[in-house]
């Protein structure tokens, strides 16, 4: 049992059924199919981006006579029942939609509910610490609608609903420009992060394949059933662990220790280059870091390539060559792989670049890092800054919904 939030003496707190038009139902459990001009469009757990947004850039339809069944309206608020709990979409369309059956339908009761109120409840602490205790853990987890028809909302009176609702309108506006901003600006220095790295390693020397300097070692496919979240054994070094220039070992598995024994080569040493070979570009860069101290002991799992710098190369050049524009346009022509990009351990090793002497691959790394290390410091704080942000929005909605916050200046 959850412990709700305190609201004004004047509110009330209700079933979210209460609140609600229609019945709160789950959509058509119906295979996508492609969005062509008679077709509705179909809203699915994955196509929600935000609140307000849908991803147009994963529009796919269903047939009229089968979309009937599950058709949304405007002011409509879409729930996810299972995966990705506590994301929801405050129906805004142009065209013809309905739903999944993995989401829900809340249609706001218009003397009873504002339905911009009841959706940025759905953003608040009060309903997601409520989807928290009532979701089924599972391998996806879910939440019932019946469980959503009874969740507890708190109801003030209409009008403040809608001054509440006006107010979060405004001020998450001004909180999310901000964050925009600070987005682009990230972009712009990891551009720049990225060309003061291309111009420090220029050099003449002869052009040769990265498999000449490095030692490639494609990590082993470890028994998923065998994985334990328990902190017994040794670390397992996913794909999911590996970001630019940093690991994260936020979501970590176990392998047991007895087992890994027999695994020698998989184990990773301090200096190992370890590149995600799935998705190996995201927005921040290239998905390669350097194994620290702080990440041993940890064994190799299949998916990320261990690159370890032979006698003749510097470690710290390679690993900078590998964050290179360089790099990524050799790469990406050669992905394989659709929904998931793919780099085989064969295609990096072949991957040519220029390389001079070891005494000038560590000058040229030392320059780099000199550089890059300024860069950093700013994306870092800049990140930090994005963080409070996003905290701050999320706590004010929470005040909002909740009564904590007085917005009687914003009735009319």
């Amino acid at each position: 049992m959850t412990n709700l939030a305190p609201i004004p003496p004047h509110w009330s707190r209700v079933h979210l059924s209460h609140l609600s038009d229609i019945p709160i139902t789950n959509g058509v459990g119906e295979a996508a199919q492609e969005y062509v001009e008679d077709s509705v469009r179909y809203i699915r757990t994955t196509d929600i981006a935000g609140l307000h947004h849908l991803d147009d850039a994963k529009m796919v339809g269903l047939p009229r006579d089968v979309a009937s069944a599950a058709l949304v309206q405007n002011g409509d608020l879409l729930m996810t029942a299972a995966g990705s709990l506590g994301t929801s979409y405050l129906v805004q369309l142009s065209e013809p939609a309905c739903y999944a059956g993995y989401l829900v339908r809340f249609r706001a009761h218009p003397a009873r509910a504002n339905a911009r109120f009841v959706a940025w409840w759905t953003q608040s602490r009060d309903h997601l610490d409520q989807i928290a205790v009532g979701a089924v853990r599972s391998t996806i987890d879910n939440f019932s609608a019946g469980k959503f028809r009874s969740m507890s909302v708190p109801r003030p009176p209409l009008e403040e609903q809608r001054a509440i609702a006006d107010f979060l309108d405004r001020e998450t506006a001004k909180i999310d420009a901000l964050i925009e901003k600070q987005t682009e600006l990230i972009g712009l220095l990891c551009e720049r992060r990225e060309a003061v790295i291309e111009s420090a390693l220029e050099s003449d020397g002869p052009l040769v394949a990265l498999g000449y300097l490095v030692e490639c070692l494609p990590g082993y496919a470890f028994n998923s059933e065998e994985f334990s979240g328990d902190e017994v054994g040794v670390r397992l070094l996913r794909g999911i662990n590996v970001k630019p220039q940093s690991t994260d070992w936020s979501d970590t598995v176990y392998w047991p220790e007895e087992p890994a024994s027999n695994l020698a080569r998989y184990r990773l040493e301090v200096g190992d280059i370890v590149l995600g070979m799935d998705r190996p570009f995201i927005g921040d860069g290239t998905r390669v870091t350097v194994i620290q101290q702080t990440d041993l002991p940890c064994l190799l799992l299949q998916r990320v390539l261990r690159l370890r710098a032979r006698p003749s190369s510097s470690p710290r050049f390679v690993f900078h060559a590998l964050m290179t524009r360089s790099f990524r346009e050799y790469a990406i022509p050669e992905f394989t792989g659709v929904s998931v990009p793919h780099i085989s351990d064969k295609q990096v090793r072949s991957w040519r670049l220029r390389v001079p002497d070891l005494t000038t691959q560590d000058q040229l790394a030392r320059r780099v890092e000199a550089e890059v290390s300024q860069i950093n410091s700013v994306i870092a704080r800049t990140e930090e800054f994005i963080a409070l942000a996003k905290e701050r929005r999320a706590a004010l909605i929470t005040a909002a919904v909740t009564g904590q916050i007085d917005v009687s200046g914003e009735t009319s």
